[in-house]
């Protein structure tokens, strides 16, 4: 589990987290119609990303965690777009999210991302 930074501490980096809008049966990912947030606060961690078996399954590489105030409804199917701060206009595909909740500390979320090739 990486170690992200305090949830009470300022969020560094600004994203948007864009909705995959395609088509039912179209196999590419759509990006280009309304985005699922913006302006969103949060702190990017960079972690070893890297390929792992469990049991029999191939784990998909995690390269960030980034840490956000919770907020429903963000899913694997969409990806965070750098808007603000040393991640600006880097593409990190969301992978899988988890909600994290501490006893007098507002929920977070933490999106576990691999970074996209330009």
């Amino acid at each position: 589990m990486p170690k992200c930074c305090e949830p009470m501490t300022p969020m560094r980096d600004r994203g948007t987290i864009q909705q995959d809008s395609r088509a039912r049966h179209d196999p590419q990912p759509d990006y280009t119609g309304t985005p699922f947030a913006t302006n969103i606060p949060g702190n990017i961690t960079t972690v070893s990303g890297d390929e792992t078996f469990r049991g029999r399954q191939l784990d998909a590489r995690v390269s960030h965690v980034i840490e956000i105030r919770y907020r429903s409804g963000v899913s694997p199917t969409m990806r965070w777009l750098g808007t603000g701060g040393i991640y600006k206009d880097r593409t990190l595909h969301i992978w899988y999210v988890k909600p994290v909740r501490k006893v007098g500390k507002p929920p977070m979320l933490w999106l576990y991302c691999e970074e996209l090739p330009d």
